[in-house]
C-alpha cells in the first residue's frame, strides 16, 4: 500500500465462535470452542461433512489481536472502528457481532 492509502476491513466478532452453532440458532449459548477457532480443527468429521454437504464455506475465528493488531503491525493506523449486529444470530441481542475498521497506511 502507498502511504496515505486506506484499508477497509470487516470481520465477524470472534466471540460467536465460542458457542455451539446449532444450539445458538435455538437461542442456547453453550461454550464449546476456543479462540482462535477453525471449522477444520474444532468440529467433528460429521460436522465438517455437513458444512460440505450444504455447500457452505468453512469458518475461521481469529483473535482481535490478529485482526486489528495485525493491521497496526503492518504499519497501518486505525482511523475508524464500527460495530454492528447480524440480525439472524440470536447472540446479536447481547453483543455486536460484526466489526469494521478503517486503517490508513502511515509510511
Amino acid at each position: 500500500m502507498k502511504p496515505g492509502a486506506n484499508l477497509l476491513s470487516g470481520v465477524v466478532n470472534p466471540i460467536i465462535y465460542l458457542f455451539d452453532a446449532q444450539l445458538m440458532e435455538k437461542g442456547e449459548f453453550k461454550v464449546c470452542h476456543k479462540i482462535p477457532y477453525s471449522d477444520l480443527t474444532s468440529l467433528s468429521s460429521e460436522q465438517r461433512q455437513a458444512i460440505l454437504d450444504d455447500d457452505e464455506p468453512f469458518c475461521f475465528g481469529h483473535t482481535l489481536t490478529d485482526q486489528i493488531g495485525g493491521q497496526i503491525d503492518a504499519g497501518l493506523a486505525i482511523t475508524g472502528l464500527f460495530e454492528d449486529c447480524w440480525s439472524d444470530w440470536p447472540i446479536s441481542e447481547y453483543i455486536h457481532t460484526s466489526i469494521a475498521t478503517k486503517a490508513t497506511k502511515l509510511s
